[in-house]
């Protein structure tokens, strides 16, 4: 069999082959990711419904692989079960670690939907679940630009121009419809565009996963060419200028921090033990595990921005997000997880995010690299995105925060030495609200004003 008769199933004609090479790549980065994500091993369980003669074991065969599918496949490289999700499942409850559905729930009819997930759900205790995302340009089963945008009748006889599939198999559901169905979905991007929707939770969690930091990609254009010791010494200055802008500003002897998305480092240079009681939360369980057992952490948890529910309301003297929401902005807008901070902040607390900021020279580069679709090639990550001090205040002031913006630094972590030295001489405009703006690194100062009424309606104080 070719590889675009894997890729494409029936479809023929030169359009599969033309886009087989694409396809091959998209679905290779896609593994990666996967595999990543949901912290898979060669131990995992996984279940790959809707395998088609191939499916998953083609890419992983060193993975432990159960493949199902609606039709018999007699060529499948491994253990195979002919079955319709749909109507049930010869499966015991939780018997896999993980099921594994990729470009397959818009081939279920929409009415058998439900009963496909419910399946799916019972089976295994997390999930991987991929559908193509509607707003993508190119319809991917026909590969016609447009087609799953007309009305049906059209779209029929549109669909005779393209790669030969079926079209009356093909109903593309959006974000809210694959959410109701699997809990939380994070995108996948081509350049600036959402290509597919992807609903992960990974084995072990109680609740659907939301999407963590993409994978990092080391070797990049801009780490070929960066000293390690240049970027220490940067890393020195940004870290000595927050503090002093917090000391000024913030006047806290101590208190309680929570700090999202901590990573290795929570924040212990902006809040030193003991006068402060740091709580970090990270995506990442070994993270979480590390800055305790560093000790840069009193306490510390696995989760996620925008879905800490069960931590208390009206706790926290400071929220922190440093370099993190440039990050989740690439899947999800900020403004909710705004509105999470000041639910946890206390009267008169505050939130500090530190993030790098659109409108100097570099953010704005960076930007055009990303919509190019060259953020992997160019600086390792097509989710490092700058974030626009405007868009930072809003957000801010939309939670009922109020919000004072200052530049941590102008300059570069990967000037030369020589050049980094004269650009930190500007750091000290970065308390002009004016020049604040520009400011390669920006740190926002966004309190809750003191007194039980001062959030918004829809965010009340527990």
């Amino acid at each position: 069999m070719s590889d675009a008769a894997r890729v494409f199933g029936r479809a023929s004609g030169p359009l599969p082959r033309l886009a087989e090479p694409f396809s091959r790549w998209a679905r290779a980065r896609r593994l990666r990711r996967f595999i990543a994500q949901a912290g898979i091993g060669p131990d995992t369980k996984i279940v790959d419904l809707g395998s088609g003669s191939r499916g998953l074991i083609a890419q992983a065969p060193q993975l432990d692989i159960t493949g199902v599918d609606l039709e018999p496949r007699p060529d499948y490289p491994g253990r195979f079960v002919q079955a319709d999700a749909s109507q049930g499942l010869p499966f015991a409850d939780d018997a896999f670690d993980l099921a594994y559905c990729s470009s397959v729930i818009e081939h279920v009819a929409p009415e058998r939907r439900p009963a496909f997930a419910a399946e799916l759900r019972r089976v295994a205790r997390g999930w991987y679940v991929q559908t193509p995302a509607m707003s993508f340009p190119i319809e991917p089963h026909s590969l016609l630009p447009g087609a799953h945008w007309l009305p049906r009748q059209m779209r029929a006889r549109y669909w005779r121009l393209g790669a030969g599939s079926d079209v009356n198999e093909v109903n593309l559901l959006g974000r809210r419809e694959l959410e109701a169905l699997f809990g939380p979905a994070h995108r996948e991007r081509l350049g600036p565009i959402t290509k597919s929707w992807i609903a992960l939770r990974s084995p072990g969690h109680s609740e659907p996963q939301a999407a963590g930091s993409e994978p990092y990609e080391p070797d990049n254009f801009f780490d070929r060419h960066s000293r390690r010791s240049t970027l220490e010494a940067f890393y020195d200055r940004e870290m000595e200028r927050e503090a002093a802008i917090l000391r000024a500003r913030l006047a806290l002897d101590g208190g309680e921090v929570l700090s999202v998305g901590c990573g290795w480092h929570p924040g212990r240079h902006l809040f030193p033990a003991p006068a402060f009681r740091l709580t970090g939360v990270d995506a990442d369980p070994g993270k979480v595990a590390g800055v305790l057992a560093a000790g840069r952490a009193d306490a510390a948890q696995a989760g996620f921005a925008g879905r800490l529910d069960e931590l208390p309301s009206g706790h926290f003297d400071v929220v922190l997000y440093r370099l993190v929401l440039h990050h989740i902005v690439y899947h999800e807008p900020i403004d909710g997880i705004f509105g999470e901070a000041a639910r946890l902040l206390t009267p008169g607390g505050a939130l500090i995010a530190i993030e790098p900021g659109l409108w100097h020279p570099v953010g704005l580069g960076l930007a055009a690299a990303n919509r190019l679709g060259l953020g992997v090639a160019v600086h390792g990550t097509p989710d490092d995105v700058p974030l626009s001090p405007r868009r930072l205040i809003r957000a801010a002031r939309a939670a009922g925060l109020e919000p004072e913006l200052h530049a941590v630094t102008y300059g570069w972590r990967r000037l030369p030495p020589a050049a980094g030295r004269w650009t930190a001489r500007l750091d000290r405009f970065g308390d002009r609200p004016g020049l604040a703006q520009l400011g390669h690194t920006l740190l926002l100062i966004a309190r809750r004003p003191p007194g039980p009424d001062a959030l918004p309606a829809g965010r009340p104080v527990h």
